[in-house]
């Protein structure tokens, strides 16, 4: 990464902690990003919804999967992904998430602080 100090990397895999689980992820952050890992990532969680959708199950028009991350950083948590739509091009489909996000803290961007709320995102 550090050739490439604006890339993130984001791994996954079968092998899951929660049995509720469907694919296990970890997010490393861009270098100068200021953080080393992302716990909970939910836009690498819709992508990777996009990809088991894809790749995983092709023949369906709709998916729901549960991406767990964070376990080993002890940060721990899950975001919901529901893919759908026709066909097999990705560009058609709708991506939605669901999960809860809390307060960790004040993060300074650039000049400007940027105050973080406890969320919750549903469909």
């Amino acid at each position: 990464m550090a050739d490439y100090p604006q890339a993130s990397i984001h791994h996954i895999c079968f092998d899951i902690y929660d049995a509720q689980a469907t694919l296990h992820g970890r997010r490393f952050s861009a270098t100068g990003s200021g953080s080393v890992e992302d716990p909970v990532t939910g836009t690498a969680s819709g992508v990777m919804g996009v990809y088991y959708r894809k790749f995983m199950k092709p023949s369906v028009s709709e998916t729901m999967i549960t991406v767990e991350q964070g376990h080993e950083i002890g940060r721990s948590g899950q975001v919901r992904i529901h893919v759908s739509g026709q066909g097999l091009n990705h560009n058609d489909w709708k991506v939605e998430m669901d999960g809860k996000a809390v307060f960790v803290g004040v993060k300074k961007v650039g000049e400007e602080e940027a105050d973080v709320e406890t969320l919750h995102l549903g469909f």
